[in-house]
């Protein structure tokens, strides 16, 4: 699904091209220019997927050194093989001159590809908030808090409240122990410190 709707993105974006820059045609009724023009965005993007790492890698000091301006040229140098691939196959699109037409040619269709490519999703883009979503790490309980204190409940049924601590434990009654230790003990029956 994302392939087709890049290509349908490609199609347009030539499309918008043939009004924009001048000296780059595609002829012929509606429904043949339609056709045309996702066979050309088709070409185009093959050329594009299989020259263009082939070039880059071969002149990667060319790239450095005009600081990414030469792939103006690569592109317009693919668009207009593009054109020569589309006029081989008896295609009605042309583009008549490198410069300035196939580069700002290449120049705006790079351009208004990628605003569309933003602003439309395709099925990469679900499929990456999917996998994102599902590499969360597992929500932890959450705790109970009065004011700056946590109370939290271990084996022992032991209550905690910040310094102090407060036990319920086993049978064996009723304490509180913060700096001193005070309790009431089950065992003597009264009340009365004990460690």
């Amino acid at each position: 699904m994302g392939i087709l709707i890049r290509l349908a993105v490609s199609a347009f974006t030539v499309w918008l091209a043939t009004f924009v820059i001048s000296g780059i045609t595609v002829s012929g009724d509606t429904g043949k220019k339609v056709l045309t023009l996702i066979a050309v965005a088709a070409i185009f993007g093959v050329v594009n997927a299989v020259l263009r790492p082939i070039i880059k890698t071969i002149g990667c000091f060319a790239y450095v050194l005009t600081l990414g301006l030469i792939s103006l040229v690569v592109n317009g140098a693919l668009l207009l093989l593009t054109s020569k691939i589309a006029e081989t196959l008896d295609l009605p699109f042309h583009v008549d001159k490198f410069w300035p037409t196939a580069v700002l040619g290449a120049l705006f269709i790079g351009i208004v590809s990628w605003l569309l490519n933003f602003f439309v999703p395709d099925g990469k883009d679900k499929k990456r908030r999917r996998d994102d979503y599902d590499r969360r790490p597992p929500q932890r309980p959450q705790q109970q808090q009065y004011g700056g204190y946590q109370q939290g409940y271990d084996r022992g049924g032991q209550q905690g409240y910040g310094g102090g601590q407060q036990g319920y434990g086993g049978g064996q009654g009723y304490g509180n122990r913060g700096g001193g230790q005070q309790g009431y003990g089950n065992r003597d029956q009264g009340y009365g410190d004990y460690r």
